[in-house]
């Protein structure tokens, strides 16, 4: 599950994965641990008991009281920012929240315009997308230079950011 701390104007957001907090919290970084009076999340590929519990009320029993959980849809926080939150990615095998492009272009209409910060689960095309195919090796030392991988992210999410503008994509 993806999330924003917005603890106050000098802290930036941070965004990590937390669909094991035990393995999150001991990896360190995804500040499941640190103190914040709002926490924003959405869910991800694997966060198979949210799919079709848009519910807040089943969120607030997984999450905590400080959660608040978007599922296509958007949040003014206490500090005056807005943010929405969407969990749709390209499709990658029999997972929650993916989808063809007909379906991604659908999901990412509804992303408004004057946003302060869009929170995605998958990435925009062109935009730190690249990934190996499956079965081919990585290199011991990181990527290969010479083979960056292809592009794996979403054309209909790069356009809606363009078209929506918000002021930070996370």
């Amino acid at each position: 599950m993806n999330k924003v701390h917005l603890r106050t104007r000098s802290s930036p957001p941070r965004s990590g994965s937390c669909s094991n907090p035990e393995a999150a919290s001991a990896r360190g970084g995804t500040g499941l641990t640190q103190p914040s009076p709002e926490v924003i999340a959405i869910a991800g590929n694997h966060d198979f008991a949210l799919e079709d519990a848009p519910d807040q009320g089943v969120h607030r029993a997984l999450l905590g009281a400080r959660w608040t959980y978007l599922q296509d849809a958007g949040v003014t926080t206490a500090s005056g920012l807005n943010v929405w939150g969407t969990s749709w990615a390209p499709w990658f095998g029999d997972l929650p929240f993916v989808g063809d492009r007909d379906r991604l272009a659908r999901q990412f209409e509804r992303i408004p315009a004057g946003l302060d910060i869009l929170i995605v689960h998958g990435p925009s095309y062109g935009f730190g997308d690249r990934a190996l195919p499956f079965g081919l090796p990585v290199a011991p030392s990181g990527r290969d230079r010479d083979n960056p991988g292809q592009h794996v992210g979403s054309p209909e999410l790069t356009a809606a950011i363009e078209r929506a503008q918000p002021r930070l994509a996370v």
